[in-house]
């Protein structure tokens, strides 16, 4: 079994990883997919990604997730765009988790919005409105 899984829509324009095992081989198939994004739109800061966390049981953010999303955040300081975290949370915890990834895009990446769903149909359609010319 694959440790993400990756749908592309849009003619490419959004790309939804859904995560599928809590460990640190499927942050590094992560980082690797979101790298490969970026390296497939070189000439655009543009990102339309969703990032569906709700095949893990219990996900959490480890700091190993933390520090690679933060490399990455830091290799992609002028991204613009959106991107979608779908996670099955309490809605007082995701509240809590997305005030604080809002305090630290605006550090890292402050034109690119992120938005936590527990929807993913929803999270999609949120990151999808935003893909100007989308087919």
């Amino acid at each position: 079994m694959s440790a993400i899984s990756l749908e592309k829509r849009y003619d490419d324009k959004l790309w939804i990883i859904s995560i599928l095992e809590g460990n640190k081989s499927a942050v590094d198939a992560w980082e690797a997919c979101v790298r490969e994004y970026m390296n497939t739109v070189p000439a655009s800061t543009e990102r339309y990604l969703v990032y569906d966390t709700t095949g893990v049981l219990n996900f959490s953010f480890t700091s190993y997730l933390q520090n690679r999303a933060t490399a990455l955040a830091k290799d992609n300081r002028d991204a613009t765009g959106r991107v979608a975290l779908v996670i099955n949370l309490p809605i007082t915890v995701r509240s809590l988790m997305d005030s604080y990834m809002k305090w630290i895009g605006a550090r890292l990446q402050p034109r690119l919005t992120v938005q936590f769903y527990q929807d993913r149909d929803d999270a999609i359609a949120w990151v999808a409105e935003a893909i100007p010319e989308k087919a």
